[in-house]
């Protein structure tokens, strides 16, 4: 006998086969039902919204100006996923939305974005499109109560039902209000307070700048500057950084002539900070030992003039081949990818080595808002053995005299100062060096290691730290 969750997953896979016959035969699929399907996939697949949003857009026929609208629609419900789904449960009365199909609780989820974000939108549309995808994915039934859901949000004015107060619950009411899971706002309350804590959650909830930074042995940052206006896209200097520009908005970027000819690459200005603290020269020997998808694997060819030995190490073919096509345009030649796991690189001892490693991601919820949702605190255990492991192969690939940069893009403490600790307990041949040159002071910490924050500096949250490999003490 068969249980009723095969035959919804049954269901489930022929609806989302019927998406797929209908964009094979010519039949353009809008961008809400791009969206919705792209969120139904990310809920049954253990897999990345930015990795599902790429793959639907590639395969669909939609316009610049829908493609934007699918990539907002998903962006913001899953940034905004546990208020919606609060505010649903009580619309609902009798039922949770977790509780319903995937395809239906995520109409619903998309039609209650609509209408309480995007004022562009009028509330008609928004209701009417939802109920037509509900009799598309679902049945009679399904469409009416769609409809009657979001008539009754509308009636009720948006007014979402109270939340435990601050004081009642300062947990939970930090999780409801800005949409984070209880844990990750227990673990900053902690370390941070109120005030930061919440202003941290508001940072992670504002959709990210679109940065760039000026290949420099191709174009100057006004060339640059100059060329993407005249395709229509405007820029202002970055925060932190010169040779980066922030785009007002991506536009259509990748077709832009800047963008083509190999003038820039997509690159946040904080994941420049660790390229900058590792100070690569002309010539040298280099390994970044997780290399791909490769923003700093080409800003570190870049400030090496292109010359030199410059191995990129990733375990991941398909990111890695992300990295060779990003070489390829930028016109880098001293790159040489390679695919391997980086705790069993073997090859003779290097200059310099960055490791970026593999974390928890908790520094780019902004840019990564499925993140919050996938992520639990045995991740970020489980992170930090895998650091370990990766750091203590590192050490052994740099030659006495040589610098290794450590990397994160997450904000726990744990992967980043606590990972520093524990490897120099375990060698007497490392020693700790402060920034130098034109890394910002404001980024520095008391320590001597790099610290960004969403919303104290504007950017995503990275970790840096930078040793120094020396003789071994005599025991």
């Amino acid at each position: 006998m068969h249980s009723r969750s095969t035959f919804r997953r049954a269901a489930s896979a022929r609806k989302e086969g019927s998406a797929h016959r209908r964009a094979s035969a010519g039949y353009t699929v809008s961008a809400r039902e791009t969206a919705l399907t792209v969120l139904v996939h990310l809920d049954r697949e253990d897999i990345f919204a930015d990795h599902a949003l790429a793959e639907a857009l590639a395969g669909s026929r939609l316009d610049r100006r829908d493609r934007a609208l699918v990539t907002e629609l998903v962006n913001g419900v899953l940034r905004w996923r546990r208020r919606l789904d609060w505010h649903l449960d009580h619309l609902l009365t009798n039922r949770r939305i977790e509780n319903l199909t995937p395809w239906i609780g995520n109409i619903l989820r998309l039609g209650l974005y609509q209408l309480k974000h995007l004022e562009r939108i009028p509330p008609s549309a928004a209701t009417d499109e939802s109920v037509k995808l509900a009799r598309r994915y679902g049945h009679r039934g399904t469409a009416s109560l769609v409809n009657a859901v979001l008539r009754s949000a509308l009636r009720a004015g948006l007014q979402e039902p109270a939340f435990p107060s601050e004081e009642q619950d300062t947990v939970r009411w930090i999780g409801l209000k800005y949409s984070h899971p209880d844990w990750m706002a227990s673990r900053w309350l902690d370390r941070y307070g109120l005030e930061e804590t919440v202003r941290l959650c508001e940072a992670n909830n504002k959709p990210p700048a679109v940065t760039i930074r000026v290949h420099r042995l191709r174009a100057d940052p006004e060339q640059a500057r100059q060329t993407l206006e005249a395709d229509g896209l405007e820029t202002q200097p970055g925060r932190l950084l010169p040779g980066f520009l922030r785009l007002h908005s991506a536009g259509d970027l990748i077709s832009s002539e800047a963008f083509r000819q190999g003038w820039l690459q997509v690159q946040d200005e904080s994941s420049a900070l660790p390229v900058m603290l590792l100070d690569p020269r002309p010539g040298e020997r280099i390994v970044d030992l997780c290399a791909a998808p490769g923003g700093k694997t080409t800003h570190l060819a870049d400030r090496m003039d292109d010359r030199g030995f410059l191995l990129a190490v990733d375990r991941h073919p398909g990111r890695l081949a992300m990295l060779v096509e990003s070489c390829r345009r930028l016109g880098l030649r001293s790159v040489r990818p390679v695919v391997a796991d980086g705790r069993a690189l073997s090859l003779r001892t290097v200059d310099r080595l960055l490791l970026d490693a593999p974390c928890s991601g908790l520094g780019v919820l902004a840019r990564r808002a499925d993140l919050r949702w996938k992520k639990t605190t045995d991740d970020i255990s489980r992170m930090v053995r895998l650091q370990m492991e990766l750091l203590r192969h590192a050490v052994d690939l740099v030659k006495v005299g040589g610098c290794l940069v450590y990397s994160t893009c997450t904000i726990e403490d744990d992967e980043n100062e606590g990972v520093v600790r524990r490897l120099l307990a375990e060698r007497n041949d490392l020693i700790l060096e402060k920034p130098a040159g034109d890394v910002p002071l404001e980024t520095v910490t008391a320590q001597g290691m790099i610290r960004t924050f969403p919303h104290r500096h504007g950017v995503d949250g990275i970790f840096a730290a930078r040793f120094r490999k020396v003789a071994k003490a005599k025991s």
